[in-house]
């Protein structure tokens, strides 16, 4: 099967954020539910981005359905920009080696 270049960008995506829920101490569900989504939308035959929502549900659940038509369709995930901690500038200074909260 061929790998489409944004499925596996997305699954790159989905894999960042099960990987960073994981190191906050997450529940495990979601971790597991983002790393088979990723898994899923990387091997997948077609390009995930031409998939309505409703096929995007069956095939990844709805939590995971909604954050691939999100990066399909706007190129961004606010929940993985959150989770990096690029919406709080100084939690992403915080994750720079050396420097600590009161630096950042």
């Amino acid at each position: 099967m061929p790998r489409h270049a944004l499925n596996v960008a997305i699954a790159e995506r989905l894999i960042e954020a099960a990987g960073l829920l994981d190191q906050q101490g997450a529940d495990r569900a979601p971790v597991k539910a983002y790393a088979r989504a990723a898994e899923t939308v990387a091997d997948h035959g077609r390009d995930v981005a031409a998939l309505g929502f409703d096929a995007l549900v069956v095939l990844l659940g709805e939590t995971a359905a909604a954050a691939v038509a999100e990066m399909a369709r706007g190129g961004r995930w606010p929940f993985l920009d959150r989770l990096r901690g690029e919406s709080d500038p100084h939690a992403l200074f915080r994750t720079v080696p050396g420097v600590g909260a009161q630096m950042a």
